[in-house]
């Protein structure tokens, strides 16, 4: 019984590795931890003109660095936001946010990111709401999440940052 749970384990592994979820820790730009979402993660909605990709831990830290250095410029031009008080320190702001990274591809096959920053700073408070974050897209309704949650969208190759 033993060498069929083996074995049955191990087929298992071999047909579904690729397609984990990449749980990862960035301690340079953040103090939680990243979930690097895998092209068949659940999703609460479907952006049909994108194709879902994988994406690596260099495309994670890509994403922090343009994150950073573009936040403030993001949230100033966006009409949506309204009364926007620069933020000196990007990195210090959102240091106990934990993130979700989801890839595709669009149709000029430029890597694009969703990036999920989810706030941490209540942990009890975060475990309750965000409780699959390690397997699905966080996304919510409400006081809780409209204050502890925000999700941009980066174009890879020409290194863009968009509120999404």
């Amino acid at each position: 019984m033993k060498i069929l749970l083996i074995i049955f384990f191990g087929i298992y592994l071999c047909f579904t590795g690729n397609s984990q979820n990449n749980l990862i820790k960035l301690p340079k730009y953040y103090k939680g931890y990243g979930v690097i979402l895998s092209d068949s993660a659940y999703v609460p909605y479907q952006i049909d003109t994108l194709k879902r990709i994988d994406l690596s831990t260099d495309d994670a830290k890509s994403v922090e660095n343009i994150f950073l250095n573009q936040y403030n410029k993001a949230m100033q031009t966006d009409s949506r936001v309204f009364d926007f008080k620069s933020v000196k320190n990007v990195k210090k702001y959102f240091f106990k946010y934990n993130r979700q990274y989801l890839g595709f591809r669009n149709s000029k096959g430029e890597k694009i990111v969703l990036l999920n920053l989810l706030n941490f700073k209540q942990c009890k408070k975060a475990r309750i709401n965000f409780i699959d974050l390690e397997t699905k897209y966080m996304r919510g309704f409400g006081k809780f999440y409209e204050e502890n949650s925000i999700e941009f969208l980066l174009n890879l190759d020409l290194k863009t940052l968009k509120l999404f």
